[in-house]
């Protein structure tokens, strides 16, 4: 068989068709960026620019969810937009020994990310803050810090909620990657994963037990948001560079079980992956932990593949 490219081993391999050797697709974006933070790159990569470039150079299939990203990071993502609302971002706190990029964030100067979104009927803030001893990132502060007093404006970020569809940063990663890879296009988060990047999980999971009415309305403005960022980013992609849109939920069957999947995650993952298959495209999903309990729900809900 003559050698493939990076893409076309890629692109047979999504559809179950012979390769020339099976796909070696690695996601080393933390590693390479950790690495990079800490001055202990190998030195034959130390020339490396991106983890693009990295990825490249080891001989890697490019297949990446960090770069390229056409909402942005950060669970609401780079790029939304809330038209009746004051949305502001800012760096504080220590200086961070040089700029890095998380899979959620980016750290220009200072190790911590501030957002507040100021609505009609109150005020939501979170914070994320950079680890320099696990070169990651995490939520110090969730939006959502007590239900009764923030549910209101809650309700309306969710339905505020809209993306500008940046192309410049896809387009940018999309010429670097080449023929080397393809890049999967996060689309918004299952709705709740939504709602753990606005409460944390365990404040979600007790929301779900005690307001199960008020999140089942806030899940189905969801779900329609999402299928019309595909219906967007479908429109402004090819296949042949994006066969792949992925829904970033660290699925899990400890946090997402078989009940909570019957319940509210069948409806959106169905709703999705039709409105995906409609495009011809493929519907991967991030697997975080461990799902054998819910394997038959993943199976029926029209999901193509986990991604982890």
């Amino acid at each position: 068989m003559t050698e493939m490219t990076g893409r076309q081993r890629l692109h047979a391999a999504l559809l179950g068709q012979p390769v020339d050797r099976v796909p070696f697709a690695i996601n080393a974006w933390q590693w390479y960026y950790a690495q990079k933070y800490r001055g202990t790159l190998p030195p034959e990569f130390a020339d490396c620019q991106t983890a693009i470039q990295f990825h490249k150079k080891l001989g890697a299939d490019v297949l990446t969810r960090w770069d390229g990203q056409i909402k942005g990071r950060a669970g609401l993502g780079q790029y939304v937009r809330f038209p009746r609302c004051k949305y502001t971002v800012e760096e504080f706190g220590e200086p961070m020994k040089m700029p890095i990029i998380t899979a959620f964030n980016s750290y220009q100067k200072l190790n911590k990310v501030r957002r507040t979104l100021e609505t009609p009927v109150g005020t939501l803030t979170q914070v994320w803050r950079f680890t320099p001893e696990s070169c990651a990132d995490f939520e110090e502060q969730f939006w959502v810090k007590d239900w009764e007093r923030d549910y209101p404006a809650l309700k309306f970020a969710v339905e505020d909620r809209s993306y500008d569809y940046e192309m410049s940063e896809y387009r940018r990663d999309l010429a670097e990657i080449g023929d080397a890879g393809i890049i999967m296009i996060e689309i918004p988060e299952n709705p709740v994963k939504m709602l753990h990047w606005l409460m944390g999980p365990e404040k979600a999971t007790l929301a779900m037990m005690d307001h199960l009415d008020e999140c089942l309305e806030m899940f189905a403005v969801h779900t329609q948001k999402t299928l019309e960022f595909i219906d967007g980013v479908c429109a402004r992609t090819s296949y042949d560079d994006s066969p792949l849109l992925m829904s970033n939920d660290n699925l899990d069957a400890m946090l997402m079980p078989p009940a909570w999947f019957d319940l509210v995650l069948f409806d959106h993952y169905h709703k999705v992956s039709e409105r995906i298959h409609a495009h011809g495209r493929l519907f991967a999903v991030h697997s975080c932990g461990n799902n054998w309990d819910i394997r038959e729900c993943i199976r029926d809900s029209g999901i193509d593949m986990m991604e982890g």
